[in-house]
């Protein structure tokens, strides 16, 4: 048996050095030495100046358009939906008074029942992708937790104007956050005077027509389910839903840029 493993070493080491390249391979990386335009930089200042000056001026009375309007939509969706007096910044500008329902204990326990059968139903189901589990678990442990929140304590977290105003506080501070933040994004990528630009303008709006919606969307379905699902909205289709839809807008820029670069060889050299 030694003898066998011996001359089978014999035979590898008198193998090697003719079959086998024994020089040390060198590790490569891919290192992009494109420069950044001055033009998009400049570009992106200009447009998160222009948003920001914009909405300094003129940030209360877009809010009240959005807060008359949802009022008057979700008005003629559900009785008792009215203006109250509330102030952001140092500026009046109301927010919506809706009514909500209360919930029984029965009901309750019917929550708390129907979110742990989903639960556990849509974790034995094999054939779901791991992302949509964990979007509808997600929601289903927030709605199960809000119902044992309601059953022990008895009461709401947020009544119906703390949540209208907590909703359109947050609305307001958005608008003057996404434009910065995309703007400082912007100026890390090599992109045209254009296409920042657009980036930061199309972001914006985005927000500010996402928000005006969310604002009438949420009282009314809340007038229809009660404050089961307040926590639930306002965590998973709030802010955080501000932010998905922008990485994809984004996302799209990259490719184009991807492509422009790909064409470009000295933008790209191997160390």
């Amino acid at each position: 048996m030694k003898a066998t493993v011996t001359s089978l070493q014999r035979e590898v080491s008198t193998r090697l050095p003719q079959e086998i390249d024994a020089r040390p391979i060198v590790p490569h990386r891919a290192y992009r030495t494109a420069r950044m335009p001055v033009s998009g930089i400049v570009a992106s200042v200009i447009a998160v100046a222009a948003i920001e000056v914009a909405l300094a001026f003129y940030w209360s009375v877009v809010a009240r358009f959005i807060v008359q309007n949802d009022t008057t939509i979700v008005g003629r969706v559900v009785a008792g939906t009215s203006v109250i007096p509330h102030s952001f910044l140092g500026r009046n500008v109301g927010a919506m008074l809706f009514g909500m329902r209360t919930h029984s204990v029965p009901e309750l326990f019917t929550w708390i029942a129907v979110c742990a059968l989903v639960i556990s139903v849509v974790t034995a189901l094999r054939g779901l992708t791991k992302p949509l589990q964990y979007f509808i678990n997600v929601n289903a442990w927030i709605i199960g937790l809000e119902a044992v929140f309601l059953l022990v304590v008895g009461h709401l977290g947020y009544s119906a104007d703390a949540f209208s105003k907590l909703l359109l506080d947050t609305m307001i501070v958005a608008w003057f956050v996404m434009p910065v933040f995309i703007g400082f994004v912007a100026v890390l990528f090599p992109f045209k005077a254009w296409e920042s630009f657009t980036l930061i303008v199309a972001a914006s709006a985005y927000v500010v027509l996402l928000e005006a919606v969310r604002y009438a969307v949420f009282p009314a379905i809340l007038t229809r389910t009660g404050p089961i699902l307040m926590s639930d909205l306002y965590l998973l289709y709030g802010p955080l839903l501000d932010i998905i839809p922008v990485v994809g807008i984004f996302g799209i820029m990259l490719t184009r840029l991807s492509s422009r670069l790909k064409r470009t060889p000295e933008a790209w050299r191997w160390l």
